[in-house]
């Protein structure tokens, strides 16, 4: 059943409206660079957030997009929400009905669930209200998860168009993924960063809205990471390097129980851990009480969220790039890490797993290396291998670069995004 008549697409949209959870988030330092690049290819970016991100210096760069945000949190008052509602259902009282009969028919998974679509109904009210009358013609999601719902409220309170990008916890772990496919389906289209998502999306929805979604990878600023090159890497003591928030999909746990392995064998080893912590995840908690039980407290160092500065150092430092992914319990997995993209631009050798969307960047044995998921032996093995082999640790880092410039540019990426956000053209496959 259809509930809403499908706006009318505007040929060149004259403002396009960004809407995120938070803004800026140091984990979404990606999707910044994305929306600066279409910037500069002339398209009007509006970016609106519903809270600010948590205190933290992002830099230059974070400073000066967070510095134009707008929120919406000082409206969230329930005074003000009940008078958008108001508004609304005087000025267009079958839409609001029909939006309100949609999130209410909708098959949640919990009572949790419905109140949290109703919750989003809500501020999609608000955010419709506030943008209303600045010109906006077309709203993104860069997240398919609850912000969606906000976007396509507002979309259709609005009559303009929405579109989303479905990237990886809101595909895959249980507690996210509700309201997917109507996501999909009143979305103008949909961005996926990799065929593995493609598939899965097109599968989650029986193959109905194939026409609309988009491979497009995310893409790096090659300019910002420029590889070292061969500088002696392995030689006295192996440097291990992995980016990554501290969650179980990340398989930090694998790795911790691999170099146990290899100092067993007698490897002069290093391992260094860059990521911040997740609210209301006891993973890190399980991950440091296995380094200590492990005997690993000073073979494996967890350094916290840190900056992009900091992170560019220890790439520079590195002499190998590891992060062993694996499907977590709540069917959280990674797709295609970003962290994975940076360490072989900057010409590091690589090793993850063959899962998901893995495959799709590194290409096994010619640019990095895949192990199985959860495979200790397999990557003590390849980690190994790696630290006794140069040349070959030097061959894959600059293939590495080859394959992020022929496939991961930003620039070409985000041209085949702004083709889709203009025009409505199907964007080239990546």
């Amino acid at each position: 059943m259809r509930f809403f008549k499908e706006p009318e697409a505007v040929p060149r949209p004259r403002k396009i409206l960004y809407y995120f959870w938070w803004f800026p988030e140091l984990s979404e330092i990606f999707i910044r660079r994305e929306i600066m690049e279409l910037k500069s290819l002339g398209l009007d970016v509006e970016i609106w957030s519903q809270i600010p991100a948590h205190d933290q210096d992002l830099g230059p760069e974070a400073r000066r997009l967070g510095s134009d945000a707008h929120y919406l949190y000082p409206h969230l008052t329930k005074e003000n929400e009940g008078k958008c509602f108001s508004y609304f259902f005087r000025k267009r009282p079958l839409v609001v009905i029909r939006l309100l009969v949609f999130i209410f028919l909708r098959r949640y998974r919990s009572a949790r669930h419905r109140a949290i679509g109703i919750e989003h109904f809500t501020k999609g009210l608000v955010l419709a209200r506030n943008i209303e009358n600045r010109g906006v013609a077309h709203i993104h999601s860069p997240w398919s998860d609850f912000t969606a719902i906000t976007a396509l409220v507002a979309s259709r309170l609005l009559s303009i168009t929405y579109s989303i990008d479905a990237r990886s916890f809101e595909l895959y772990r249980n507690t996210e993924g509700f309201m997917l496919p109507e996501k999909v389906k009143y979305a103008k289209f949909v961005r996926v960063n990799s065929r593995y998502n493609r598939d899965h999306l097109n599968a989650l929805t029986k193959g109905r809205y194939a026409g609309k979604i988009h491979v497009i990878y995310g893409g790096l600023d090659l300019s910002r990471f420029v590889g070292v090159g061969d500088k002696g890497r392995i030689s006295a003591g192996l440097r291990i390097l992995s980016v990554g928030r501290i969650i179980e999909e990340k398989g930090f746990h694998v790795l911790a129980k691999a170099l146990k392995i290899l100092e067993g064998k007698g490897v002069d080893l290093k391992c260094e851990i860059v990521g911040g912590l997740p609210e209301n995840d006891a993973y890190h908690e399980t991950l440091e009480r296995l380094i200590l039980d492990l005997g690993l407290k000073d073979k494996m160092t967890l350094s916290g969220s840190q900056p992009l500065e900091f992170v560019m150092k220890k790439y520079r430092e590195a002499d190998i790039f590891v992060l062993p992914c694996v499907v977590a319990q709540n069917g959280g997995r990674d797709n295609i890490p970003n962290a994975l993209k940076e360490a072989m631009a900057m010409k590091l050798a690589v090793i993850s797993t063959d899962i998901t969307g893995m495959p799709e960047l590194v290409d096994n044995g010619k640019n990095g290396i895949l192990v199985p998921e959860n495979d200790v032996e397999a990557l003590a093995t390849a980690i190994g291998n790696l630290a006794k082999n140069k040349e070959i640790a030097t061959k894959l880092g600059e293939n590495a670069r080859i394959k992020i410039e022929e496939k991961f540019d930003l620039s070409k990426n985000a041209g085949r995004l702004y083709e889709l956000l203009v025009d409505g053209y199907s964007a080239r496959e990546a």
